[in-house]
Formats: C-alpha cells, structure tokens, sequence
C-alpha cells in the first residue's frame, strides 16, 4: 500500500512538475497588463502554450489588444508559432483587421503568406471580414494578393466581394 501510494504521488509530482505555467496566458485572457509585465519580469516562459498550443501571443492577438501584443513581442514572443490547428497570431489577427496589430506581428517576423488548416491566409480572412486597414498592411508587407486557398481556389479578392 505504501509503495502504491509512493508512486501515486511521484506521478502527480511529475505531471505538476512537467506542465505549463500558464499564468501569463490568465494574464493576457484577463486584459490584465500590469500583471503580465510582472510576470515577464519575473521572466516567465513567454511562449508556454495551453493544451491546444495557444500561446498569451495568440491570445493577445485574438482580443485585439495592441498593448499586449507590445509587451508579448519585445519579451521574446514568438509571432510565428501555430496552435494545434494551425492558427497563428496573425490569422487571429486577421479576423480583427486591426492594422496596429498586424503591423506589430509582421514586423517580428510573422508570415503574410502563412496558411491556416482550411488554406486561408490572414489577407484572405482580414478581406473576408471586411476589414481594409488591415488588408493594405499585409500587403504593404508581401502579402500575396494571388494566393488560393485549397478548398475552393478563392483569393483574397474573392474574399472581400
């Protein structure tokens, strides 16, 4: 009994041990900046990832908040990492069209001509959803208007009509 209850216990030692520290990811959900600075202060891994791969990047891009995105990048956050589906910052990025946004993410490196699961790059979805801001920065940027997206041959042109 003993022995079963030693390993038991090394088990959830371990697994505790092993997994993320998502605290800045809470952070950036919350809006909380003054919390996230903290947390990079104290130098957090600033590319953990939840379960899915989403990283406080991703998140900070997905709700829009340039200040975050900021903060996030000049701490060493990766722009090109990718979830479990394939979804970058920047394609989140893309569905808000917001240009401070996507200005910040393709000047660090993101790819304007990365492509999601279903094919679409962030042009494609910034046209889509109506957003021009956002179009002419990808494009200032090497966005390539011509891109196809797999399913069915659609460019960003046929997006935004």
């Amino acid at each position: 009994m003993k022995k079963l209850v030693g390993i038991v216990l090394f088990c959830l030692c371990s697994a505790t041990a092993f997994a993320a520290d998502l605290r800045l990811i809470d952070a950036v959900k919350k809006t909380d900046a003054k919390a996230v600075r903290s947390l990079i202060a104290q130098r957090v891994d600033i590319n953990a990832a939840e379960p899915d791969g989403s990283t406080a990047l991703q998140w900070a891009a997905q709700r829009n908040n340039v200040e975050l995105v900021d903060l996030l990048l000049a701490a060493g956050a990766n722009p090109k990492t990718a979830n479990r589906y394939n979804v970058t910052p920047l394609a989140l990025a893309g569905m808000n069209g917001n240009a401070a946004v996507i200005e910040r993410l393709l000047k660090a490196g993101a790819g304007a001509n990365d492509v999601s699961e279903e094919g679409q790059t962030a042009l494609m979805t910034a046209s889509l959803n109506g957003r021009p801001d956002g179009v002419k920065v990808q494009i200032a940027h090497g966005a390539d208007v011509k891109t196809k997206e797999a399913i069915r041959g659609q460019t960003a042109l046929m997006c935004a009509a």
